[in-house]
């Protein structure tokens, strides 16, 4: 072991005894950027503990996790009416669609395709910036300092958005919402 306390998988000698998969796991995690003393008891965890957790974490976050995805989805298509894919697809963009019918492109100058480009400029980050998100996240010891921070930001461009004045500026925040979504 070296003596700043990173571990490669090299480094780690492993018990003759012990099973490949086992072995594998333990490369597996220290591989996946964990300290040798964290891949070490998730190493040494009994399965039956690791099933009992999951389990556990199952019951207690999936129903809180489904029903708010189901009041976000409720949300969307409540605004949107008649649901067809089309218009499933133009509600996915946190309710620009609600702002329309009340009078966005009147009060913001909006012409033409305008209200088309501020809903398709969400998507663009949206989309590019997916796999660098799920990137940054692994480089976090604690995912919930990440996701802490998306979900602040987000928020605060949300909130900005209700203080636009003006076609760019609901750009800007279209663009910021795809980035932090």
């Amino acid at each position: 072991m070296s003596t700043n306390n990173q571990v490669t998988v090299d480094s780690v000698q492993m018990d003759e005894k012990a099973p490949q998969v086992e072995s594998l796991h333990l490369e597996h995690s220290l591989n996946a950027g964990l300290s040798y003393e964290d891949a070490n008891f998730l190493h040494q965890f009994p399965t039956r503990d690791h099933d009992k957790a999951f389990r556990k974490v199952d019951w207690r976050l999936m129903p809180m996790l489904m029903s708010l995805y189901l009041i976000a989805n409720l949300d969307r298509y409540a605004a949107c009416g008649t649901v067809t894919f089309a218009v499933i697809a133009n509600c996915f963009s946190a309710n620009l669609g609600n702002a329309k019918i009340e009078g966005l492109e009147k009060d913001l100058g909006m012409k033409g395709t305008d209200y088309n480009l501020a809903n398709m400029l969400f998507f663009v980050p949206y989309i590019l910036l997916e796999i660098p998100a799920n990137t940054i996240l692994m480089r976090f010891r604690r995912p919930s300092q990440w996701i802490g921070f998306i979900v602040t930001s987000w928020g605060i461009v949300m909130t900005c958005t209700g203080f636009v004045n003006n076609f760019t500026g609901l750009m800007i925040c279209r663009l910021l919402l795809g980035v932090f979504e």
